[in-house]
């Protein structure tokens, strides 16, 4: 027995099992630490340009014959930038616990609905397996498969071409909203 509807099911069910399963593994192992990555660069090119800018600004307002007092000055402020570290380190400590947790939980509900997923589509297919249907589950499986090529490089590429090379900070608007936070700090 065969019908059109049934084979269109398996395809359409195959094609989406094995694009599942591969954006599922692909984003967990290869597009979070692109994203690290990035997150990581961008973040660090924002620290320099804002920092380097407020160091390099602040050099001008002490004048020239207050070496000491420029030496002192330093030092307040690296003991007060190594008690921010400490303090945001504790700080840092617990959300990323907190992020782990969460993040094991959504590749735990990842890899569950892959295998709710390919569960569902083998006991369909098996159902009209022994129902009596005649359905072309290796042509429909390698079909799905040269798709799946099709799509895996089109995501790399995208990936390596254009996500990881855009840049969504903007340093003159951290700028400002610094110098607005300064100015609106009402102690």
């Amino acid at each position: 027995m065969q019908n059109p509807w049934v084979n269109m099911g398996l395809t359409v069910g195959v094609q989406s099992l094995f694009m599942f399963i591969f954006l599922t593994v692909f984003f967990f192992v290869y597009v979070t630490k692109v994203e690290k990555q990035q997150f990581k660069k961008q973040l660090n090119f924002v620290v320099d340009e804002v920092v380097g800018t407020i160091v390099d600004d602040a050099k001008k307002f002490v004048p020239p014959g207050f070496q000491k007092e420029k030496k002192e000055l330093e030092h307040v402020v690296n003991n007060y930038i190594d008690n921010l570290q400490k303090e945001e380190s504790q700080k840092t400590s617990e959300s990323l616990k907190e992020i782990n947790e969460n993040n094991s939980k959504v590749e735990e509900k990842g890899i569950q609905s892959i295998i709710i997923i390919s569960s569902i589509i083998i006991a369909i297919t098996l159902i009209f397996f022994i129902i009596g249907y005649c359905l072309p589950l290796q042509r429909r499986a390698g079909e799905g498969f040269i798709i799946l090529l099709f799509v895996a490089l089109t995501e790399f590429t995208f990936l390596e071409v254009v996500a990881k090379n855009y840049s969504s900070v903007d340093p003159n608007k951290i700028r400002r909203d610094i110098a607005n936070a300064v100015i609106n700090y009402k102690p």
